[in-house]
Parts: C-alpha cells; structure tokens; sequence
C-alpha cells in the first residue's frame, strides 16, 4: 500500500475543504441569482408599490444628475410584476406607434438586491 506524504496531501484537504464550503454557498441561490426565501415569511420587498419606491432610489442613486421627481409620479408611471420573486419594475406601456423605449429594474424580492438595470427601446 503506498504511503502519502503529508506535504502532497494538503492541497487535497483544502480542495475538499472549499468543496464543502462553497457548495452550500451556490446552492443557496436559485435559477435568477437571488438567495432561496419564503416570500411571505422572509421577503423584503413584499409590494408593488415599495419594490417601484426601491427601483425610483436605485435609478436617481446611479444617475444623480437627473431632475428627481416625486414618488407620486413613478407610482403612476411605473408598474411593478413578482415572477421568481424577481420583482419587475417597468415604465407603464407607450401609446401604439410612439417611438422609444423605457426604463426597466429587476430587484430581488428576497433581499432587495438589484437583478437587472434595462432601457428598452
């Protein structure tokens, strides 16, 4: 039976070691990215209305130079959609024909981190 040196088996061990660290790490989260929760129980942002207030902070945080409206405005301009406790805030529809696009966040309903920042077109 061959014996192992103790010097060449360390980086095994501490393979093993990361191994069973990180697993549970990447398992925590699901398919959008966002750590596994109950929504009823442990979600953060449980409403439409404070997932849009959210996605107004983020947006006027990155872009401090903009003209800040008012909570009122986005609240009336915005809609708010919870799929994958992925919540979906996006500018309410152009009439048919206009040009252009809109804002769109995704925020995790869970902890409230940002998914996603788009402009659609």
């Amino acid at each position: 039976m061959p014996v192992m040196n103790l010097k060449n088996a360390v980086p095994n061990i501490i393979a093993l070691l990361l191994l069973f660290v990180l697993v549970p790490i990447s398992s925590a989260k699901d398919v959008e990215g966002t750590r596994k929760c109950d929504p009823l129980k442990d979600g953060m942002i449980r409403d439409g209305n404070t997932a849009i207030s959210i996605a107004r902070l983020i947006w006027f945080s990155i872009n401090p130079g903009l003209r800040r409206s008012d909570d009122e405005i986005w609240q009336s301009s915005m809609t708010a959609t919870l799929e994958n406790r992925v919540w979906k805030i996006a500018q309410k529809p152009m009439p048919k024909g206009s040009i252009g696009g809109g804002l769109e966040i995704k925020i995790s309903g869970c902890d409230g981190s940002v998914v996603g920042i788009y402009l659609t077109q």
